[in-house]
């Protein structure tokens, strides 16, 4: 499950917010390198975006268009929609926009030893569809088969990024994977994600394929 530290890639983010109707960029930075270098890899979401927008960017290696509702859209040749699961909280839309956006970077860039965008780009190839749920779910890692308890299953591919104030021990991983697979047994890709933040919850980020 461990691999070797990655060589960590800059990803640079285009977010385009309908709602609010504004536009931003964002690269994270890491502890080891604060300089500002965008990099070559760009990632683009649309939050809620009118069902007739085509966005033509040539530039984004994906797309993703993050829609509360599904709403049937032309996504292009590197387009996803994400949608909210049965678990979509009651939040506003741009509150589980961000959430989805966090989960995504955190996906390709977390803390999680051997983690890169390169696993990122390779769960994308595993996925049939280019539809993704998206949800968000209380968790402890000194419990970690409480998953058991939430509705999770009927996912064929799926990420799964832990918030948390502290990095799991190797038994508690096992015991999170047992509890994955036991609801997902037709699962065919699982990956994993990290993210240390201290004295805040501890969730599990959940995004992936659905059975169809």
């Amino acid at each position: 499950m461990f691999a070797a530290i990655a060589s960590l890639e800059p990803v640079k983010t285009r977010i385009i917010d309908f709602q609010t109707q504004r536009e931003s960029m964002q690269m994270r930075m890491y502890q080891n390198d604060l300089t500002s270098n965008f990099g070559e890899s760009f990632i683009t979401f649309a939050i809620d975006a009118p069902e007739s927008y085509r966005l033509e960017d040539s530039a984004a290696e994906f797309v993703f268009f993050i829609d509360p509702q599904p709403t049937k859209r032309e996504l292009g040749c590197n387009g996803y929609q994400i949608v909210a699961s049965q678990l979509m909280p009651s939040i506003s839309c741009l509150g589980w926009a961000n959430q989805v956006i966090d989960c995504v970077q955190l996906a390709m860039c977390g803390d999680w030893p051997g983690r890169d965008l390169q696993d990122f780009r390779e769960f994308l190839q595993a996925c049939q569809s280019r539809q993704l749920s998206f949800s968000i779910v209380d968790f402890d890692w000194a419990e970690p088969l409480q998953l058991l308890n939430q509705p999770l299953a009927g996912f064929r591919t799926l990420y799964v990024v832990i918030l948390g104030d502290a990095f799991p021990d190797l038994n508690s991983c096992a015991a999170l994977v047992n509890a994955i697979e036991t609801s997902n047994p037709n699962i065919v890709e699982l990956r994993f994600g990290n993210e240390i933040r201290p004295k805040a919850p501890c969730n599990a980020l959940l995004l992936g394929e659905m059975h169809s």
